[in-house]
C-alpha cells in the first residue's frame, strides 16, 4: 500500500508557476496482479469492487483481455492494492 501526501506550493510572484511536492511513505508494495486480485475476490466480488462488469472481469482473469489504459487508471484509483503495472503484467509465482 501507498501512501502519498500532495502539498501544492504557489510561488508569492505573480506567475504562473506552480510547484509539486509528493512525499512517499510506507512503500511496501504486495505483489498482486490484478488476475490474482479478481482469482481471490472471484468474478462477481471483484466487478463489484472495481466497478465494471462481471464479463469484463472474467475476461481480464482468464487473461483474454488486459483493461484499457482508462480503466487501468480507475482500477487503481479504486484499490490500492494494485499499480499500473499489476494491470498489465502476469507476474509468475
Amino acid at each position: 500500500m501507498v501512501h502519498a501526501s500532495i502539498c501544492v506550493i504557489f510561488p508569492l510572484q505573480n506567475t504562473l508557476n506552480v510547484y509539486i511536492i509528493a512525499i512517499m511513505t510506507n512503500t511496501q508494495h504486495i505483489s498482486l496482479t490484478l488476475k490474482k486480485y479478481i482469482e481471490i475476490h472471484g468474478d462477481s466480488a471483484a466487478s463489484k469492487l472495481l466497478g465494471f462488469n462481471k464479463r469484463t472481469v472474467a475476461s481480464w482473469r482468464r487473461g483474454e483481455r488486459k483493461p484499457s489504459l482508462k480503466n487501468a487508471i480507475k482500477i487503481i484509483n479504486m484499490n490500492n492494492q494494485l499499480s499500473l503495472e499489476d494491470c498489465y503484467i502476469d507476474k509468475k509465482d
